[in-house]
């Protein structure tokens, strides 16, 4: 570990890890900016929190909206492995080789894989938005989503796929300009 006066970072290499709260991560390199309140992960990065630091998306869960709106069961958590990430206060952007796992207890609910991902969160640390970019591929089941973009809000669990964007739920499939899904409703518009 080491830190500097001058700049007030904190460095750590060695395999470091850290926990804050319900969440963990690790990385080849941790860099602490403290004046800034920017943490860094550098290389073989990984961060694991409790679902519900990602609010109720339902990104990967079917929803039934029947049964009233979306729960995040509590043993539910997210892992996202990448080449790096930055976390600040309102803001988390994940580079190259991102790779987002959602599980319930040991089963995997659903995965995302794609080169940029970037959340956002209000002041409650409620998830605003989530954009992913460069070769998208989401899986959940027997369903599949493919675009070179893909934007989702939290405030109305919309989900917009641009730039090529292809689907796949069992032996149905199909494409266009832009497919739009809102998961609350288990609705696509193509």
């Amino acid at each position: 570990a080491f830190y500097s006066a001058d700049t007030d970072l904190v460095q750590m290499t060695g395999q470091p890890t850290w926990r804050v709260g319900q969440r963990d991560g690790s990385g080849d390199e941790l860099i602490f900016d403290r004046t800034n309140n920017i943490f860094r992960a550098n290389g073989h990065a990984s961060l694991k929190m409790p679902a519900q630091g990602l609010g109720s998306s339902g990104m990967f869960s079917r929803t039934n909206t029947a049964a009233g709106p979306p729960t995040t069961p509590t043993n539910q958590s997210v892992a996202i492995l990448c080449d790096n990430y930055e976390l600040r206060t309102n803001l988390a952007v994940f580079r190259e080789q991102v790779r987002v796992c959602e599980r319930l207890g040991d089963q995997l609910q659903g995965q995302m894989t794609c080169s940029l991902l970037t959340l956002t969160f209000s002041g409650t640390n409620e998830l605003q938005k989530m954009v992913a970019e460069h070769q998208v591929l989401i899986e959940q089941e027997d369903r599949k989503f493919t675009a070179e973009k893909a934007a989702y809000t939290g405030t109305n669990s919309v989900l917009e796929l641009t730039g090529d964007p292809h689907w796949q739920d069992g032996p149905r499939q199909g494409n266009g300009d832009q497919i739009r899904v809102n998961l609350a409703h288990d609705e696509m518009l193509v």
